[in-house]
């Protein structure tokens, strides 16, 4: 082959090789912007129209009675139970008493965009994007989980997205919201005191990505999501 025809060759040779190098490149960049501006769009429209992304706004969800609760929380040194008190002067409490990584805010559109960002919720398989309703914790170690108020357990369940979940209700109207546990240890109609141990920490479909030693924590009232980061500390009649 003379010496020009090889030339041209290898020159045709490295311009296909660079096309399809750069088309790697493209589909990658490409599945990038997709994700990034999906989540760039889930906040420009606010999702207000989203009926998923808390347990507040999914009171119906598919679930199954928890069995896994004892409905014994006396044996807390931390709990309340054998002290006079007024939940009436009740501040919201953390539900946890180690040191916890906040992998996931409460939405809150004061955030900063890439704040904001990691507050938008994105569950595994799904193509659907919506608002963080809570806070989401997680630990390396199993950790207890405490009522961060005195109140009523009105609901436990078994969720297919939350996991294992426990709803109490102050007398104020206000709901705490406990899930991903991995251990439940009240029941239904239970009286709890402020600091009881109500469960431990676990993982579910909507905090697996973030660990095994997690927890999804809520707080509601009139079925209105509220800021966990601004209520502690706060009166609980308050909120």
């Amino acid at each position: 082959m003379p010496e020009n025809s090889k030339k041209d060759v290898t020159t045709k040779n490295k311009k296909k090789k660079k096309f399809r190098d750069d088309a790697k490149i493209g589909i990658a960049i490409a599945a990038s912007a997709v994700l990034f501006f999906g989540c760039i769009y889930a906040i420009g429209r606010g999702l207000d129209d989203e009926p998923v992304g808390g347990l507040v706004s999914n009171q119906t969800s598919t679930s199954t009675p928890n069995s896994t609760g004892t409905g014994n929380s006396t044996n807390n040194p931390n709990s309340t139970a054998n002290s006079t008190f007024d939940p009436s002067k009740e501040t919201v409490n953390k539900p946890y008493m180690v040191d916890l990584t906040l992998s996931r805010p409460f939405y809150d559109s004061n955030l900063s965009v890439e704040e904001r960002m990691n507050a938008i919720v994105n569950l595994p398989g799904e193509e659907t994007y919506f608002k963080s309703q809570g806070e989401d914790y997680s630990s390396s170690n199993t950790f207890d989980v405490y009522a961060s108020f005195s109140g009523k357990v009105v609901k436990t369940e078994n969720n297919t997205i939350y996991g294992n979940v426990v709803w109490i209700q102050h007398e104020s109207g206000v709901i705490a919201i406990y899930a991903s546990l991995g251990e439940v240890k009240v029941n239904n109609n239970q009286q709890v005191k402020q600091n009881d141990i109500i469960g431990k920490s676990g993982t579910s479909t909507y905090t697996r990505e973030i660990g095994t030693e997690t927890l999804h924590f809520e707080l509601a009232k009139d079925e209105q999501p509220i800021n966990p980061k601004t209520s502690y500390g706060q009166l609980v009649k308050n909120l």
